[in-house]
């Protein structure tokens, strides 16, 4: 690998610009990659939640509260719900196929604070 990069700086001189190749790059596989800022995971939940997803969601628990007779005994219903919180969640810039609607990203390992919470509640809400 350094013989060919040598190679390569010796043909083309010190003028090789690092953003030069990187935009060459792109502008050669315009037709298959983009550009694109990630979305944390929340923000494409949320955006995902149409009214058909939550109408689909009523009904199956319907079904299921009738299925094991749980709709007058809120006390025997549970929930448990984990979220993370970071203290700078950001966005990064990365290459993608286009294709690609979404670009997800997970940070982590930055040395920056991350807090869970995880909650339990009945229905009856004791």
């Amino acid at each position: 690998m350094n013989q060919l990069g040598m190679k390569v700086r010796n043909q083309f001189g010190n003028e090789l610009k690092l953003n030069d190749s990187y935009y060459g790059f792109l502008a050669r596989w315009s037709t298959e990659l983009k550009i694109m800022k990630t979305s944390s995971l929340e923000k494409i939940l949320s955006q995902s939640l149409t009214s058909d997803v939550i109408k689909h969601w009523f009904n199956r628990l319907k079904l299921i509260m009738t299925k094991l007779n749980l709709s007058d005994r809120p006390q025997s219903i549970f929930i448990v719900d984990e979220s993370g919180f970071s203290d700078q969640p950001g966005c990064k810039t990365v290459i993608i196929e286009c294709s690609t609607k979404i670009a997800i990203s997970t940070h982590g390992g930055s040395g920056k604070s991350f807090i869970t919470l995880v909650l339990c509640t009945s229905a009856s809400g004791r």
